[in-house]
């Protein structure tokens, strides 16, 4: 079997819960250092960051999406001129 990194899930998928479990923290802790957000020390937010670099945490945008924050897309809705009734 290949190498696998520490704590990574046989799923592939890395979770917040993932990287808070082997960082020892909460999963909300987790979240305000990888956001950015206050609430957590500078020290905690290094080894957090550290720990999901290792385990090789990319973001999830169809999880964010789910929970209201920005998707990062458009949608665009074009109707021809002769569909418009006038």
């Amino acid at each position: 079997m290949g190498a696998r990194a520490t704590g990574v899930p046989r799923s592939g998928r890395v979770t917040i819960s993932d990287i808070a479990r082997e960082a020892g923290v909460t999963s909300g802790a987790v979240s305000l250092a990888i956001n950015g957000k206050p609430g957590v020390s500078d020290i905690t937010r290094a080894r957090i960051l550290k720990i999901a670099d290792e385990m090789r945490w990319r973001p999830n945008h169809a999880a964010k999406t789910l929970r209201g924050q920005s998707p990062r897309s458009i949608g665009l809705v074009l109707t021809r001129p002769e569909e418009v009734v006038g």
